[in-house]
């Protein structure tokens, strides 16, 4: 038995399996599905504080009308309609409080937009608290949530699969998941430290202007896309198009990256512990990467500035090389 503030917890046991999406290791090398796994169900009864929250999480409802829609046109716009209709009703936001409300959207999972509101909802509440530490426990939970940790600058703890856009135009503090994460994790992050335990889908830290994300196993497609500063640590394998597009700060991948890794990057540096696939560099304007395994083919292709160091074999050149160095085993072997 478990006691808070807000609300009194009763827990039980029962096995469930983690979401199929996140079963990522049908799509590259070393993936392996996650298994089954046996966790505690949380069961809250309502008091007074838990019954607040509910009314005005209802309420929500009335300002969304096209989610996707407006969640492309303007997010920062979308969430302070949330944010003005939400702060005149003096909401409970004590840590407990909020545990205790994440442990019950168990029973609002049927709600129409429970995918599009509920982490703003969180997020809010967590920005108006004056604690600064936060545990939500969402491991029971079956259906996603999007956008918890929304511009946050707080401690967080996330116990489950933490949904997508974790952390999204996060400002600072620490963002710490034990479990995975779906897609968009550390989106625009501008500040602060992000922590997967497990794995992640596709855009991990895209767009991110500083701070850290670490992942401690692996990630999908387009990892580190467009990043400008900061540091992306994938202790696993990367998918197809780490690097795309970035701009200047880091990516270490500890294991293997796939198709086109560092792609169209215009600064910055990629290590490679392990293996790449073909198009290393493709389109590469500017930056570094260094890969101490092997290197498949098209090495460079359409390379147009930068350098690239490869410690192991490389599998043939790209047709089109305008512009860049490449060295092997620390010898220049391509000037351009």
């Amino acid at each position: 038995m478990y006691d808070s503030m807000a609300g009194s917890v009763a827990m039980d046991k029962r096995t469930i399996l983690v979401s199929q999406d996140l079963a990522i290791g049908k799509g590259f090398g070393k993936y392996a599905p996650e298994t089954e796994r046996e966790v505690r169900k949380p069961k809250i009864v309502k008091d007074e504080r838990i019954e607040r929250l509910e009314k005005a999480y209802h309420e929500l409802d009335s300002l969304i009308s096209m989610p996707e829609y407006e969640y492309a046109l303007n997010i920062h716009a979308f969430y302070d309609r949330f944010r003005t209709f939400l702060i005149e009703k003096n909401l409970p936001t004590a840590s407990t409080d909020i545990e205790s409300f994440a442990i019950y959207l168990e029973a609002l999972q049927a709600e129409k937009y429970f995918f599009e509101k509920t982490g703003l909802f969180i997020s809010f509440l967590m920005a108006q608290s004056q604690d600064h530490a936060f545990t939500l426990h969402i491991a029971h939970l079956v259906r996603p949530i999007r956008f918890i940790g929304f511009q946050n600058s707080k401690q967080i703890t996330i116990n489950g699969c933490a949904g997508e856009s974790v952390g999204a135009y996060m400002t600072g503090g620490s963002i710490s998941i034990n479990g995975n994460a779906g897609s968009d994790l550390g989106w625009y992050l501008k500040n602060g430290t992000i922590t997967v335990s497990g794995d992640v889908l596709n855009n991990a830290a895209t767009g991110m202007e500083d701070g850290s994300v670490i992942i401690e196993g692996h990630a999908l497609d387009r990892a580190g896309q467009a990043i400008r500063n900061g540091v992306l640590i994938i202790k696993g394998n990367a998918g197809e198009h780490a690097g795309l597009g970035m701009k200047g700060g880091k990516i270490h991948i500890g294991g293997d990256a796939a198709y086109a890794c560092g792609g169209k990057m215009d600064g910055g540096s990629i290590t490679v512990e392990g293996n790449t696939g073909k198009y290393l560099g493709h389109k590469m304007e500017a930056g570094r990467i260094h890969v101490k395994g092997n290197v498949g083919a098209l090495l460079g292709e359409e390379m147009r500035g930068g350098e690239i160091y490869v410690d192991g074999k490389i599998d043939g050149f790209g047709r089109w090389i305008l512009h860049g160095k490449i060295y092997q085993n620390e010898k220049l072997i391509l000037d351009k």
